[in-house]
């Protein structure tokens, strides 16, 4: 379960190797990266394996 996970959208991790970057562009850029990831979306793993969103 836990390695299906890390091929999900959700599993793009946020980057900034120089640290400098403020929040709204880590966020932008994640975003992006995860708009062209080809996994699974994270809602689709949730409903395979029945699991709740949570609040």
């Amino acid at each position: 379960m836990e390695r299906e996970h890390l091929l999900t959208r959700a599993a793009e991790p946020y980057r900034d190797p120089s640290g400098t970057a403020d929040a709204a562009r880590l966020q932008a850029e994640r975003s992006e990266r995860q708009n062209l990831h080809r996994g699974e979306s994270t809602g689709a793993w949730r409903r395979r394996w029945q699991l709740e969103r949570r609040a």
